[in-house]
């Protein structure tokens, strides 16, 4: 693309605005083709932070290594009664 000088985007808002408004309904286009599919365009993602991407979800949290599980069931909690 070239350089343009603010002079000369007095006359142009309006084929700015035309080429915007064309680059959008390609990108809707676009999202309703990659819609369902396993991959998409990097333009297409969500667009967060890396550690927001790569954080864990609620199911990966919740899940236990078979080690922790064979723990909590040789040691459950140990409950004790309080005399009052």
């Amino acid at each position: 693309m070239a350089k343009i000088k603010a002079p000369d985007l007095i006359g142009m808002k309006e084929e700015l605005l035309k080429h915007l408004d064309d680059l959008k309904t390609q990108k809707e286009s676009l999202r309703k083709f990659y819609q369902g599919k396993e991959y998409q365009r990097l333009d297409l993602r969500p667009k967060n932070t890396c550690a927001m991407r790569l954080r864990l979800n609620k199911h990966e949290k919740n899940l236990k290594t078979k080690k922790q599980q064979q723990q909590e069931q040789l040691y459950p909690l140990q409950k004790y009664t309080v005399k009052a």
